[in-house]
């Protein structure tokens, strides 16, 4: 059988420990970034130990599939081939790789382990391949059509009523306004004697930072893999740095001036009233609490994490407890 070339697969030597769960010969150990993969060499089906697939996933992403010439995919046998895991020996279960991806997966529920034969994986490179190609416009398109339907229907539902009601329907009923939240501050009546110079820098360094991401030469996907905070890479002690770089990166417009919006309406009082030093400190510090705080939800996620939000919350926490009794007016 000829053997298959992946771009995120490195050979690190010829014969590892681990048998094929369908062959029974030694596999061949493979380096993914920073994990170590088996590859049978007779069959061309992949283990994965725990986490290892969501680390092959991302780095099959980070390559440009389209330029990859596609392969004739082999005929599956009708056998049934009961596989066992190479590890606890026990048998391996189905399940799907996700919801009406036509993808099986055989896992271990002891260990947690993934044995993906050949054809399942050349199938996982086509949905790669597909997800590179229209992941993008698919995304938007969803997202936009969810809001038109939910806009339309909204609207509806408030005519409707106004017509029960013999009422004529307010123009600010409709559309975007209904999308805004019930309160919204719009200024604190706390005057400030020093200018807030943290603050201000704190903003300027988030909007360098946003229009890069925005329109800088470096994919979104590597930028997210480089700098934003993994719950499965954090548990591992891996990308440490995550937990401060992910703090000045945001997902798009709305929440990055979002963001931004209250830490200048809080954070100025609070950085005069603590001081340079520790008003920067106490920013670092709550985002780092609030990142362990989000990865301990879900510590096998692989999802990207960033945002100022949890360091903007702990300023607002700190304007509470600093200045009580101040009159905050709102929209």
């Amino acid at each position: 059988m000829k053997t298959r070339y992946f771009p995120n697969l490195v050979p690190v030597r010829k014969v590892g420990n681990l048998k094929c769960p369908d062959c029974q010969v030694l596999m061949t150990p493979y380096s993914c970034q920073n994990v170590v993969i088996d590859r049978c060499s007779a069959c061309d089906g992949i283990w994965f130990d725990h986490l290892e697939f969501g680390v092959f996933k991302r780095t099959l992403d980070a390559h440009d599939l389209s330029k990859i010439e596609s392969i004739e995919k082999p005929v599956v046998a009708d056998a049934i081939c009961i596989s066992e895991c190479p590890k606890c020996r026990e048998p391996l279960v189905d399940i799907n790789y996700s919801y009406n991806s036509g993808v099986k997966i055989n896992k271990c529920v002891k260990c947690r382990g993934l044995w993906l034969p050949i054809h399942q994986t050349l199938n996982l490179i086509e949905l790669a391949k597909i997800s590179q190609a229209i992941g993008p416009d698919l995304k938007g398109l969803v997202k936009e059509s969810e809001a038109h339907h939910e806009e339309v229907k909204r609207a509806k539902a408030i005519g409707k009523m106004g017509k029960q009601l013999n009422q004529s329907v307010p123009w600010w009923s409709y559309g975007w306004m209904q999308y805004l939240p019930v309160i919204l501050p719009f200024y604190d009546e706390n005057p400030r004697i020093a200018f807030p110079f943290s603050t201000v820098g704190l903003i300027v360094i988030n909007a360098v930072i946003f229009l890069w991401m925005s329109f800088g030469d470096m994919q979104m996907t590597q930028i997210y893999d480089t700098y934003a905070l993994q719950a499965a890479e954090a548990f591992k002690f891996q990308s440490l740095h995550t937990f401060l770089t992910s703090m000045f990166m945001h997902a798009g417009v709305l929440h990055f001036l979002g963001n931004m919006f209250f830490l200048w309406t809080f954070g100025d009082n609070v950085e005069e009233k603590l001081g340079t030093s520790k008003y920067l400190l106490f920013f670092l510090m709550t985002g780092v609490v609030a990142g362990i705080a989000q990865t301990s939800v879900s510590p096998d996620s692989m999802l990207p994490i960033l945002g100022a939000s949890g360091a903007i919350s702990g300023i607002m926490g700190a304007y509470i407890v600093l200045f009580p009794h101040v009159n905050i007016k709102t929209l």
